[in-house]
């Protein structure tokens, strides 16, 4: 079980760049989450240089942010991309962090407090996501592997899963303040593959694990989230992606399936059966 730290409570980190409706339906789920007496932080991350994100009457977005001032802001003014938000981790105020990106927002109401309550009866270096992978088979050449989404109506239970897609991802702080984290998570040598390493880790360095929701129509993508997207502008992203995963492997990462085994009618090993596996090289 997770031991209730300092500070109980979520802080979301949003990144945000150019993606103005996207953002505004974001905000506006968060604000609408139903989460009782669970204190809640929002900061939103600006990585663009166009764009001045600030309380206005002028727009949509501008009203929102006017009648919440409880929202923080930070205009970056610099395309630090999805690395930003580590930094901003050190200075939440809440122990429980939910890294989300301006394209997806929930449907459900109880969607926040489902992932948070979840989070508190795992292990203190767990994760929990709805954009997730397991792989399958995988050999010196390439990976195959199948996915856990917010798009599965089938995913109906906690899956035990390798990755966590960062832009929906919530841990317990301690997984990225520990030094031990920052050679594998601020990924320089490996630009393009973002923050991707954040689900292998916490069992390659604690033994943790990370976990696929059910989230089927409780969240979906904003119409925006092809605009600006990573795996639009950064031409290297899979294969910097899984070169990372390749590497974090022979790092002394444990694929799921390797770590103890799984019944037939165990949750990742159904997946594995129901979904056709997806092949790439590494």
């Amino acid at each position: 079980m997770t031991v209730l730290a300092n500070r109980p409570g979520i802080s979301v980190i949003v990144t945000s760049y150019e993606r103005m409706i996207a953002l505004h339906e974001n905000l506006s789920s968060l604000l609408n989450q139903q989460l009782g007496d669970i204190p809640i932080e929002i900061i939103v991350v600006n990585n663009s240089d166009k764009i001045m994100l600030q309380p206005s009457r002028w727009t949509k977005l501008g009203r929102l942010l006017r009648q919440h001032p409880e929202i923080k802001l930070i205009n970056a003014r610099h395309n630090w991309r999805i690395y930003f938000r580590y930094g901003i981790t050190y200075f939440a105020y809440y122990d429980t962090i939910l890294f989300l990106d301006d394209d997806i927002h929930f449907l459900d109401d109880k969607m926040l407090l489902d992932m948070y309550q979840t989070l508190m009866s795992l292990g203190q270096y767990d994760i929990v996501s709805c954009w997730n992978m397991l792989w399958a088979e995988w050999d010196d050449d390439q990976v195959s592997h199948v996915s856990a989404t917010l798009f599965d109506p089938h995913v109906n239970t906690l899956i035990k899963t390798d990755t966590s897609g960062p832009g929906i991802s919530m841990f317990h702080r301690n997984l990225v303040l520990d030094a031990r984290a920052q050679n594998h998570l601020i990924t320089w040598n490996i630009p393009d593959a973002g923050d991707y390493a954040l689900g292998l880790l916490s069992h390659m360095l604690w033994g943790g694990t990370t976990y696929a929701i059910p989230a089927y129509q409780r969240a979906t993508f904003s119409q925006e989230f092809q605009r600006n997207a990573l795996h639009i502008k950064e031409k290297n992203f899979v294969t910097d992606r899984l070169r990372l995963f390749k590497e974090m492997l022979h790092n002394g990462y444990t694929p799921v399936i390797e770590r103890k085994n799984l019944s037939e009618d165990s949750p990742e090993m159904q997946l594995i059966k129901r979904m056709d596996l997806k092949s790439n090289p590494w």
